[in-house]
Formats: structure tokens, sequence, C-alpha cells
């Protein structure tokens, strides 16, 4: 539901999206198309949004997207510099579309 309305917000700003309801589905879009940004949802049907990281960099891919990781949780430390150091943008919720929209502005910086 989520990657639905983020999806739709996306294409309002004039920015096309691919939406995935697990992260297997998540993993076969990365095989096969290019992406500048990949957000998602912490908690996946069938593992983590940090699993679906570690199986992003095993990807061959020249420009690996911007990751931002969505979360209503709290990370552990471990996770925490995980996100520091791979310049994953952490973005916590409730989030609105502002947040979003700066989120944006963030990684055009990460480039």
């Amino acid at each position: 539901m989520l990657n639905e309305i983020l999806g739709l917000y996306l294409l309002r700003l004039g920015i096309t999206s691919d939406t995935a309801v697990s992260g297997d589905l998540a993993v076969e879009l990365l095989k096969n198309n290019s992406y500048w940004a990949v957000f998602c949802d912490l908690m996946l049907p069938g593992m983590n949004g940090l699993d679906l990281i570690r199986k992003m960099k095993g990807l061959d891919s020249a420009k690996p997207p911007r990751f931002v990781l969505l979360t209503g949780g709290i990370l552990d430390d471990a996770s925490e510099e995980a996100a520091a150091s791979n310049h994953i943008v952490v973005c916590r919720k409730p989030f609105n579309f502002e947040i979003i929209k700066n989120t944006l502005h963030t990684l055009e910086q990460l480039a």
C-alpha cells in the first residue's frame, strides 16, 4: 500500500517508478532495470531492507542506485552504522510528502 502511494506521489513530481510488494520481486526488478534511487521499507515480506541492500550490492551494476530505508522502528547500532557507512538515507515514519521531496533533494547531493 505504501509503495503505491509513494509511486503515485513520485509520478506527480514527474518521476516514473516501479513498485514491488516483496523483497524477492524488488531483487528481480533491480536485476533487470537501472534505477537512480530505491525507496525500501525496512520490513519486507521475505527479507528486510538491509538484506535487500546486501543483495543489491551483489548485482552487476555500473552505478548502483541511491538507497532510502523507510522505517517506523528503531534501528539497532549495527544497522545505523551500516546505513551511515553505505550512504543510505533513513526516512523515519510517519513522514509526509514534503519529507519525501526533501529526501529526493538529499539524494541528488549524494551523486
